[in-house]
């Protein structure tokens, strides 16, 4: 099910592992996530070795209520050491295959797109040019990738058939 954690006092919290060797860029994403998700949590590594470490609650990332397992992974392709198609590769052949992942790379042409595409990213796209833009695709990975729980159709099915007017 990944980081979703009900909390009596406040709103669950989705964790997203962005893998980026910028500061000022992950700054700016989780601003962005902040702003659309309040209840978003955004873990910055700045290397794909650390994103391993991450994942795999090694070393500094061992205590999992600290570090929670992430629900999607954004990942710039241009790091230092371990560039983002090796650990594309990785990820393919780990225990966190499953986990969606969305490429945020600037300076990145069609076919880098499609190789990240290929090694198993589920979306890869350009880093935007405005925060607002970035705001924009915060909430399309929130609406579209995030947010749907699996208990919530049956509750919606449940208090649709509860409201619902009596046959014939």
């Amino acid at each position: 099910m990944g980081a979703v954690q009900f909390n009596l006092f406040g709103p669950p919290t989705i964790t997203i592992l962005y893998v980026e060797d910028e500061p000022d860029d992950a700054m700016l994403v989780t601003l962005a996530f902040q702003r659309v998700g309040p209840e978003v949590n955004v873990a910055w590594v700045p290397n794909a070795e650390e994103a391993i470490a991450y994942l795999e609650g090694a070393g500094k990332y061992a205590g999992r209520e600290d570090f929670p397992k992430p629900r999607a992974l954004l990942l710039d392709l241009h790091l230092p050491g371990l560039s983002g198609c090796g650990f594309l590769e990785w990820l393919s052949r780990s225990e966190h295959a499953g986990l969606p992942v969305i490429v945020l790379s600037s300076g990145v042409d069609s076919r880098q797109h499609e190789s990240a595409l290929a090694r198993g990213a589920c979306l890869s796209l350009s880093k935007p040019c405005s925060f607002d833009e970035l705001t924009i695709i915060a909430r399309s990975v929130l609406e579209h990738c995030l947010m749907p729980l699996p208990i919530a159709e049956p509750i919606r099915a449940a208090a649709a058939a509860f409201h619902a007017p009596p046959p014939g």
